[in-house]
């Protein structure tokens, strides 16, 4: 009477379902019946195969590390040595320092952040677009540094933001520089810089140097 497809169709209208689930007498209660808190603190088990890791990255090596922070005191500061110069007159320049050294911040940080603040403004005001115009021009900065005849860069432009920016953008390359691959399309730079600095002690390896702010 009802035709084939009744016998055979597995769903079934809600009110039937909800009847055949739910008694009268447990609907009446409903309004006795109260969820979990939202305030109520829950803490995750996750699997051992799954739980964080604390120790050492897969390819650290302390003295491979200290190594990598002798050649950024090097080759960091060539590429700013003009702009540096005129930074460190300057009492804002020198509080801003103390501020991040305050953080936790080496100064191979503050470095390597002031260069890539630099590089960056300098590649947008040259109006190159292309990735060869980009890459040319960051290379001849990098290799033979910055010139007394170089346009200078305003003092504003290396803020405390400007350069927290700076230096999340530039672990990508320091996850490169310990073999490792990122596999994120937008990299998750608070998840980055956990890694870094519990498994690669990012902000506790330093190396011997004179003070480059003095």
């Amino acid at each position: 009477r009802r035709g084939i497809t009744m016998k055979t169709f597995v769903a079934r209208p809600y009110q039937e379902i909800f009847r055949d689930v739910l008694r009268p007498t447990d609907f009446d209660m409903r309004d006795q019946i109260h969820p979990p808190s939202i305030e109520r603190r829950f803490t995750p088990k996750p699997h051992d195969v799954m739980r964080w890791k604390e120790g050492p990255g897969p390819t650290f090596d302390a003295a491979e590390a200290e190594e990598q922070v002798r050649t950024r005191y090097v080759r960091t500061v060539p590429p700013i040595q003009q702009t540096l110069k005129r930074l460190k007159s300057r009492q804002t320049f020198q509080n801003m320092v103390r501020v991040l050294r305050k953080r936790g911040w080496r100064d191979w940080h503050i470095l390597t952040a002031l260069m890539n603040v630099a590089l960056n403004h300098r590649i947008h005001k040259s109006g190159e677009v292309s990735d060869a115009a980009m890459h040319d021009l960051t290379k001849r900065f990098l290799n033979e540094g910055e010139l007394a005849g170089d346009h200078p860069i305003p003092a504003n432009v290396f803020t405390i933001k400007a350069l927290e920016a700076a230096l999340q953008t530039s672990w990508i390359h320091t996850i490169r520089n310990n073999n490792l691959d990122l596999h994120q399309e937008t990299p998750d730079f608070p998840a980055i810089g956990k890694f870094l600095a519990v498994r690669y002690r990012y902000w506790q390896i330093d190396a011997p140097h004179e003070d480059p702010f003095a």
